[in-house]
């Protein structure tokens, strides 16, 4: 009778060298990394470090000034004067002002419909696509009400992208309307950078 421990010892390749096949062998394995890709990482090994360049319409270039202002204010439903000014930011001379983020707040209840963010560059609206797709055009926001932030407060997780430029003297600002009968507490930030006059920085929207 044959030894049922036996058979597995028949005809199966072995993984030691020592009894005349090599590893690479066993079950007719192949080398996953070939000759030609050896070569090509030895290769990259000698070029040393990389620099790494960063998009420079989200980040800060090397040589520009960091830029991040908020404004907050109690705002109440005025009848007379139904926008009002938040927030105002005049571009300094011989700089251009690059903002790439903005954010909104309010804690003026889950009716969101009641509140409006008006942000303008020289007197037009920026920003045209941005909130609720299906609010009622108005002359300020023209279709999109720009109302609801994507946190309740300022913090960096509140952020939305929204890349603009704005050339020496140019002013931005910020409105804000409260139709419902409580006062409410608005809020807005702008994050970017300055650069010196004439620098590119048009790299994405």
């Amino acid at each position: 009778m044959n030894n049922p421990w036996q058979p597995w010892q028949k005809n199966l390749p072995t993984a030691n060298p020592a009894q005349g096949i090599s590893n690479t062998q066993v079950f007719d394995a192949r080398a996953s990394t070939s000759q030609t890709e050896l070569v090509l990482r030895e290769e990259k090994k000698l070029l040393g470090p990389q620099a790494v360049d960063f998009p420079k319409h989200l980040f800060i270039p090397r040589d520009a000034q960091s830029v991040d202002i908020r404004k907050n204010a109690s705002v109440t439903s005025e009848v007379g004067d139904p926008e009002q000014l938040l927030l105002r930011f005049v571009c300094p001379r011989d700089v251009k002002a690059v903002f790439t983020h903005y954010a909104i707040a309010n804690d003026g209840g889950a009716t969101c419909n009641n509140y409006f963010f008006i942000p303008k560059l020289n007197g037009r609206r920026i920003y045209p696509f941005h909130g609720d797709p299906g609010s009622v055009p108005d002359s300020s926001m023209g279709g999109y009400q720009l109302s609801l932030g994507v946190s309740p407060d300022l913090s960096n997780a509140a952020l939305i992208p929204g890349y603009i430029e704005i050339e020496p003297g140019g002013i931005l600002e910020w409105y804000v309307r409260n139709l419902d009968s409580a006062p409410a507490n608005m809020a807005v930030r702008m994050a970017g950078y300055l650069i010196r006059h004439g620098e590119t920085t048009s790299f994405g929207g």
